[in-house]
């Protein structure tokens, strides 16, 4: 096997919930960048976890940079002489600390953060740069993917469109990061929270993408049989009529404020139900981030069906899926009344989550792709 010095670059991702937990820790200004940082990726928010852990046990170099978390851009800036700038500071420190830790590959988190002008340069101005990577779970344009050496998509019809376009692309669903549960404070065995929804209502900014979970929402909250911590834009959608308001606003009774990291693990630990419903970009494929943070933590998910579902889990063994708003409110209603078999299904989606879905195995995946490049 080929060691390789990885720089894996992301976003902080859901900024304004991380900010309410790095407010909690008095210190964090005072914490050294790699305290920071270790501090971060034990939280888990979005796409922080232990990714650059694990390529290490694999045996390459890898570290990441959170390019968009100001206090920590300071941090790596002071601690390195490196000049830092009010108004540039994202891409003048990012590009610093490339520079520094001079990677044979990058890999990205996503796409829609690296300047396209800046991104064609990177093999230019790092000498030690022969590949450049991207995890996307968005289609985006094939013309702004010329640069890039490989491609790895989170559901097939992504990745279909990129293979089409002829991009070189590969399937690689998301995961679960299994260190997430020792760094849990103790969970309820009672699971009591006996049906959840964390996450994006389809009410505001994206509001579009996710129109059809905001109307699935709806819908489970006019029962009362669900609580849901929710993230919810203050620009509305105008033309959806003048009952598209923030479920908050609606429901209060039933709807808290969303969150990240280990404190939506947690809810997750403590949910023996946890409904889940794909953006309209999903295209009829599902794959998201939730299948398999909720199924890492034991929940039963009730989740919208797909073409592919057979590929990730086993349906109604692992997995409980819908095909319709009815379907759904039905099949809830159902696991309602039979808890324990819900707690069964749970059960064996986290044993096949920690099989085949754990951020290692998918490390592992990832890294053969990777090194295949350099043959």
């Amino acid at each position: 096997m080929r060691s390789l010095r990885v720089l894996r670059i992301l976003p902080l991702g859901y900024s304004h919930l991380v900010y309410k937990h790095i407010n909690k820790i008095p210190e964090f200004n005072e914490l050294s960048y790699a305290e920071q940082k270790k501090e971060l990726i034990r939280y888990a928010p979005s796409h922080l976890n232990s990714f650059s852990g694990c390529f290490q046990n694999l045996g390459h170099e890898c570290t990441e940079i959170i390019f968009d978390l100001e206090e920590n851009r300071i941090k790596w800036a002071l601690e390195n002489n490196a000049p830092y700038n009010d108004h540039s500071w994202k891409f003048d420190t990012m590009m610093a600390e490339i520079l520094d830790f001079q990677p044979d590959v990058i890999y990205m988190q996503g796409h829609n953060f690296f300047p396209y002008w800046i991104r064609i340069r990177l093999k230019e101005l790092v000498p030690s740069l022969k590949k450049i990577v991207i995890y996307t779970g968005f289609p985006g344009k094939p013309e702004d993917f010329k640069d890039v050496d490989h491609i790895f998509c989170c559901i097939p019809s992504i990745e279909k469109s990129f293979l089409k376009a002829g991009c070189n692309a590969s399937l690689a669903y998301y995961y679960f990061d299994q260190n997430i549960t020792d760094n849990l404070s103790s969970l309820s065995e009672e699971r009591p929270i006996p049906c959840s929804f964390i996450g994006t209502s389809g009410y505001g900014g994206d509001g579009q993408a996710h129109i059809s979970r905001y109307h699935l929402l709806n819908e489970l909250a006019k029962r009362r049989n669900i609580q849901m911590w929710l993230n919810e834009d203050a620009k509305i959608n105008a033309h959806e009529g003048e009952d598209y308001r923030p479920l908050k606003e609606k429901y209060p009774d039933v709807v808290s404020d969303s969150c990240t990291g280990l404190d939506m693990y947690k809810i997750l630990g403590e949910s023996n139900i946890t409904i889940n419903r794909h953006t309209n970009a999903a295209n009829g494929d599902v794959g998201n981030m939730r299948m398999f943070e909720a199924t890492g933590m034991g929940a039963c998910i009730l989740n919208d069906s797909g073409g592919n579902i057979q590929d990730i889990f086993e349906e109604d063994a692992e997995i409980v899926t819908y095909s319709s708003n009815e379907e759904c409110i039905e099949k809830l209603t159902y696991l309602l009344n039979h808890p324990e078999q819900a707690r069964e299904i749970g059960e064996a989606g986290q044993r096949r989550t920690l099989k085949d879905h754990s951020l290692q195995k998918r490390c592992e995946e990832i890294s053969l792709t990777i090194q295949a490049l350099f043959n």
